[in-house]
């Protein structure tokens, strides 16, 4: 049955206030508990995370880099960041003690600036979205003994002096935009066919239904594009040579010509068993096309069309 305007207009009219009845608690419940900390003068927040993810006083894990890992997966959930923090060993041995902690955990510096002072500069800090609040939250992981990887937590305190992110703020997360592995193949695999990092992340973002399940930004992509250049540098045209010869000698029936001078890879043929069976059975080349001229060499390549 169809809805009519005045219908459609008292629904969206509920909707919205229903969401302006919900209080700040109400939105940050989805992902946190607000509590009272001791005596009542400040909120804290608790996470709100799947039982699976969180930290489990009772476990063993294999290695303190599994331990680390499994924390970093449980902040992940709970919309907040971590970073490695005080270590203690045995001795001179391996690490006993290992801390991680909330990432807003430090002491919150002085940023108050004297205005009346002819020779202050107005501004004694650079602009940062990135806030330290004295977050107490972390974790420590105890090894068993010294001679084993195994470890157990011996301490964990999980309420934080802030909010925690949104679901959509975790997307913008430092940990959120690293290149995985198949990332970084895929912006080689793009690269190879003259695609640029900026593409590349919109065919990326395209295949994954949407920019908001692609965790890296374009500027990741970019970065990332740029180190693939320091390391090939001048050497691409050898990567060429070396892999057709890969597949001269692996190949059947492969062909592979090139001509240089003084060192210069000037020009190159190659044909494999295919091409050469689409000659033999189509015959003559019809036609080829020498405008493709766009690569910063300002060389031309040739194909030759059966």
């Amino acid at each position: 049955m169809a809805i009519n305007q005045s219908a459609k207009i008292n629904i969206m009219k509920t909707i919205m206030i229903d969401r302006i009845n919900r209080s700040d608690s109400e939105e940050e419940s989805f992902h946190s508990n607000v509590v009272d900390s001791p005596g009542g003068k400040t909120k804290l927040w608790k996470p709100i995370v799947p039982k699976e993810f969180m930290p489990n006083e009772d476990a063993t894990y294999q290695s303190l880099e599994v331990a680390v890992e499994t924390y970093k997966l449980f902040a992940d959930k709970a919309g907040f960041g971590v970073r490695l923090n005080t270590i203690k060993r045995f001795g001179d041995k391996p690490i006993k003690l290992r801390y991680v902690v909330c990432n807003k955990m430090g002491k919150i510096p002085n940023t108050s600036t004297d205005t009346l002072d002819p020779k202050g500069s107005g501004r004694n800090k650079r602009n940062s979205n990135f806030r330290i609040t004295d977050c107490k939250p972390l974790i420590m992981f105890e090894r068993l003994h010294m001679g084993t990887n195994a470890c157990k937590i011996y301490e964990f305190e999980e309420k934080h002096n802030h909010p925690l992110d949104t679901k959509e703020e975790r997307r913008y997360s430092k940990r959120a935009r690293q290149l995985s592995y198949k990332d970084r193949e895929f912006i080689m695999r793009s690269a190879t066919s003259n695609i640029n990092a900026t593409n590349a992340q919109k065919l990326q973002a395209s295949l994954q239904g949407g920019y908001e399940n692609v965790g890296p930004e374009v500027i990741n992509y970019k970065i990332f594009r740029r180190k693939m250049g320091y390391i090939i540098g001048d050497k691409d045209a050898k990567l060429v040579y070396d892999k057709m010869n890969m597949r001269k000698d692996g190949l059947p029936n492969y062909t592979f010509e090139n001509k240089c001078v003084d060192s210069v890879l000037n020009a190159m043929f190659w044909a494999d068993e295919t091409d050469k069976l689409y000659y033999k059975e189509f015959g003559y080349v019809i036609s080829f096309d020498a405008t493709f001229r766009t690569n910063k060499y300002d060389l031309i390549v040739l194909y030759f069309l059966l």
